[in-house]
């Protein structure tokens, strides 16, 4: 698949992606909590703090695994998007997923505005993105022979 085929895809619909990928990490999160933290307080700083940290843990685990194995997230599958690597249109690497995953963190600062060049710029590309070098694009079961590790 040349460059010159692709759809990109843009804001609302990665932001409708990741609210699914966030609403699975949190409901994981608060299951594990609870069986690390039960009894105990839900409100005291050291149970959030270790929530917090669960929370870090399985999002870079669960961004890089499916980007990097499935080319895609649950919540980007729904929508038919995958991640794919700028120049090449092929999954990303372990190392790049990685990447790409604290790249997330990255782009809430200064307020979302990493997340807000998607809608605001021509190509499409979030902070995220660019650090990693990839582009969210439009596809479906013909990306399942350009996936790494598949």
């Amino acid at each position: 698949m040349s460059s010159s085929e692709v759809k990109l895809a843009g804001f609302w619909i990665r932001f409708l992606a990741s609210c699914i990928d966030t609403l699975i990490l949190v409901l994981v999160t608060w299951g594990l909590g609870s069986l690390f933290y039960l009894g105990q307080n839900f409100e005291a700083v050291s149970v959030q703090l270790g929530l917090g940290c669960i929370y870090t843990f399985l999002s870079l685990v669960y961004f890089t695994i499916w980007t990097s194995r499935r080319g895609t997230t649950l919540g980007k599958k729904l929508f038919k998007l995958y991640v794919v690597g700028d120049q090449t249109m092929e999954a990303l690497t372990v190392t790049r997923s990685l990447l790409r995953a604290v790249g997330y963190w990255l782009s809430w600062l200064p307020m979302g505005a990493g997340y807000l060049m998607v809608a605001l710029g021509s190509n499409k590309t979030a902070l995220h993105d660019v650090l990693a070098r990839s582009r969210v694009i439009y596809g479906g079961s013909e990306l399942s022979s350009t996936k790494a590790g598949v």
